[in-house]
């Protein structure tokens, strides 16, 4: 239960943010206070948050399969856990923060815990 509860999280989102990135990078992008005001800017953003980012929800997704649960979880925390201490350590050496940045550090720190409870749970599992 833990394992579709962490993968269906984490995978929702990177879909969700993906999609918002693809179809509304101004807009998206405003909310964390970056503002787009080249095209090449835009087509960046959607190909890199819009496009990573649904790919990597898409990975989540096809996890669910119980042969690849356990690379799916993996996979969820790392990326989760690899944003989040880059966004925190961004946060520390800039010495800035904000709503969005704080709200965006929670959430992918509690992603990246979900995955790596469900990962470790489950390898405690498969030794008994």
């Amino acid at each position: 239960m833990l394992t579709k509860v962490a993968l269906g999280l984490a995978a929702l989102g990177f879909l969700g943010f993906g999609l918002a990135a693809l179809i509304a990078p101004v807009a998206t992008m405003a909310g964390a206070d970056l503002a787009l005001t080249d095209p090449r800017a835009i087509v960046e953003v959607r190909a890199f948050y819009g496009g990573l980012e649904i790919a990597l929800g898409i990975l989540l997704v096809l996890a669910f399969r119980a042969k690849y649960q356990s690379a799916g979880l993996v996979l969820g925390f790392a990326s989760y856990l690899g944003i989040a201490l880059a966004r925190g350590l961004g946060m520390l050496l800039s010495g800035t923060q904000s709503n969005f940045l704080w709200f965006a550090l929670a959430t992918e720190l509690l992603f990246a815990g979900f995955c790596g409870l469900a990962w470790w749970r489950n390898r405690l599992d498969l030794h008994r």
